[in-house]
């Protein structure tokens, strides 16, 4: 009797579309990404690796989600060098992946991805967004006669 009752139920819930998923996760590129360097076969690449990090960002979306218009990623990196990076990726299926890589010398200058910030967009509409653990907005200071003469006094400091 019961099932009867809460069979329906069940159904109609199974069938609500789900809100836009979207997994960010970054990882080190060295050495060990080789299968050579498990299977101990030779290969050129061990003896001179390239080495940097990438952010892979995975997303699925509803069907509904998927006609929106200008369905994009805006993806804004910070380096260790404090620099800034921002792209804007189109999405065009339901399901995808876009990997970021930062390699060799580009790696080495910018001293690794620091934090970052993705938002899945539909035009402006903000859909869901995904922030690295320590990703915050940055505070503007504009540059005022007080400013400069502390950035004279932190060059003699040496201060970052």
């Amino acid at each position: 009797m019961l099932l009867r009752f809460f069979a329906p139920l069940l159904l109609l819930t199974g069938c609500r579309f789900p809100d836009p998923s979207l997994t960010v996760h970054t990882d080190y590129i060295s050495r060990e990404n080789l299968a050579s360097y498990y299977v101990n076969t030779p290969d050129p690449r061990l003896n001179n690796p390239s080495v940097g990090q990438r952010l892979v960002i995975s997303w699925a979306l509803s069907k509904a989600d998927l006609k929106r218009e200008d369905l994009h990623l805006e993806m804004t990196l910070r380096f260790r060098n404090r620099e800034e990076h921002f792209e804007k990726i189109p999405i065009c299926k339901r399901v995808g992946t876009y990997v970021y890589t930062l390699m060799d010398e580009d790696y080495f200058a910018k001293r690794g991805i620091l934090t970052y910030n993705i938002d899945l967009m539909a035009g402006e509409c903000l859909l869901t967004r995904w922030q690295h653990q320590i990703w915050t907005e940055l505070i503007q200071i504009e540059h005022t006669p007080s400013t400069l003469q502390d950035e004279e006094l932190n060059k003699d400091f040496d201060i970052d």
